[in-house]
């Protein structure tokens, strides 16, 4: 989004949002030589940004110019890993 505000001077800002979710199980069996246990995990993270910056171009004389700007990012993480798990295995044909 961009907004000219006056002759030279603008107003740029963006929004987005990332995020991703994954899962995973992982064990030992009863009968392997080191203690059995199942798990299963989910993680879920999403991150989102709002950025907005303030431009201006012009010109100082005819041999100067000057081009600044100032801006700013707000973000907002979320990140939360749901994790179960036994300690001993499980006592369930086929796991």
């Amino acid at each position: 989004m961009n907004i000219e505000l006056a002759k030279g001077l603008t107003l740029t800002g963006n929004f987005g949002t990332d995020f991703y979710q994954t899962s995973d199980r992982a064990g030992i069996p009863i009968a392997s030589v080191e203690t059995a246990y199942y798990r299963e995990r989910e993680i879920k993270f999403s991150e989102t940004n709002f950025e907005t910056r303030l431009n201006y171009n012009g010109n100082l004389s005819d041999r100067f110019t000057i081009n600044a700007f100032v801006g700013g990012n707000l973000m907002n993480q979320q990140n939360r890993i749901t994790t179960a798990e036994t300690s001993g295995g499980l006592s369930l044909e086929g796991f």
